[in-house]
């Protein structure tokens, strides 16, 4: 089993093409027989306003890609979701219209025995969705994430984990105070922090930053991160 990872698409997952070629070398592409699970982790919509636009657009696509899993998470920028979530609408929004989709809110979901838990907040933007006020806040959060997880996945960093960004770490001291006991733990998948992207081997588990746009430099990057379910063994 293969899993794809990515983050922090904002409007600019078209650009991600399905090749059947496999000779095939131009742009960046995702062969179709590349992946069995694509996780997303947030900030699929525009920086501006994250829309129901942006949003449909983004799970039009995400929906019909020739890969039988697909599991997504929220970022600060979905406004249009938060908006569902504050309304409770956002379960009989995916249910009528997105069943092959498994978005994770505080939830998890089990595939070829590994766990999977999501979860969208972040704090210091309080004009942003899926934000909580303070670290406090995100505490309660984020010590119900499930004991037993192989695969964390969040839109914020943990604090000195791939998120460096103006001279600073900014990422959740909170999240990085719960990953330390998942004891299950192998993956913790996130983005958020655009400048940081890649992967971090932290002994018992890897943390990978699957961002997908580099603000600045801006070009799009070649971030197809794949990993195989023998690592779970």
């Amino acid at each position: 089993m293969k899993i794809l990872v990515t983050s922090d698409t904002h409007t600019l997952h078209d650009k991600i093409k399905i090749i059947n070629d496999i000779h095939s070398t131009n742009g960046i592409g995702l062969h179709d027989n590349e992946a069995d699970i694509i996780i997303h982790c947030g900030d699929f919509t525009s920086k501006k306003n994250g829309n129901k636009e942006d949003t449909i657009d983004f799970l039009n696509w995400y929906s019909s890609l020739p890969i039988k899993h697909k599991i997504l998470i929220f970022g600060n920028h979905e406004y249009f979701l938060y908006d569902l979530y504050l309304k409770n609408e956002l379960d009989n929004f995916f249910k009528e219209n997105y069943p092959n989709i498994n978005y994770l809110q505080d939830s998890s979901i089990i595939i070829e025995g590994i766990k999977f838990y999501g979860t969208s907040w972040i704090t210091n933007l309080p004009k942003d969705a899926f934000v909580k006020k303070n670290e406090i806040e995100l505490n309660e959060v984020f010590k119900k994430i499930d004991f037993d997880t192989n695969v964390l996945i969040t839109h914020t960093p943990a604090f000195k984990t791939l998120d460096y960004v103006n001279k600073e770490n900014v990422g959740s001291t909170s999240l990085l105070k719960c990953i330390k006991n998942l004891k299950n733990l192998k993956y913790h998948l996130h983005g958020h922090i655009h400048e940081c992207y890649g992967i971090k081997d932290n002994g018992n588990y890897k943390t990978i930053n699957g961002s997908f746009l580099d603000y600045l430099k801006k070009f799009y990057l070649n971030f197809q991160i794949l990993f195989h379910k023998s690592y779970f063994l």
